[in-house]
């Protein structure tokens, strides 16, 4: 049961067992990998009048994305097929998932519901939420007491 090392190859064992490690991981176990890194990547960025979401979402159709906005909570809800390969083929390396997948995003103010708008341009969608006029900052003007 012992195994004597000479050198270094105890090492070289240790970097073959990752190998193999990694190689199971990620052609047996999917959703090892998708704990990793929420799918898909969303940015968010805000300016004073509205907010800008983007989303990477290669491979996903228009038809298969449903958006709500409920309140300053934005869903992003879709799905990506599987990659269409050979029966027979052996995974080498996995990272794309694939199947159902949901975001949530809490708005930073509100928005107007039906000034919203999103599109989808080579893989990535681009979302406008316009804040809402009644939560626009407003200047006060100051006035003399005298």
């Amino acid at each position: 049961m012992y195994r004597k090392f000479q050198n270094n190859s105890i090492w070289n064992e240790m970097d073959r067992l990752q190998r193999d490690m990694n190689l199971f991981m990620n052609a047996y176990m999917p959703s090892a990998r998708a704990s990793a890194h929420a799918f898909p990547a969303v940015n968010l960025w805000n300016s004073e009048d509205q907010a800008v979401v983007t989303v990477e979402i290669p491979g996903v159709k228009q038809d298969d994305l449903d958006i709500m906005l409920t309140g300053d909570t934005l869903t992003i809800k879709g799905s990506r097929n599987p990659d269409d390969i050979a029966e027979n083929a052996v995974p080498h390396r996995q990272e794309r998932g694939n199947g159902q997948f949901t975001r949530t995003l809490r708005l930073p103010f509100p928005v107007e519901s039906e000034k919203v708008d999103a599109k989808l341009k080579s893989g990535v969608l681009q979302i406008h939420l316009p804040r809402a006029s009644h939560d626009m900052p407003r200047k006060i003007s100051v006035s003399s007491l005298n």
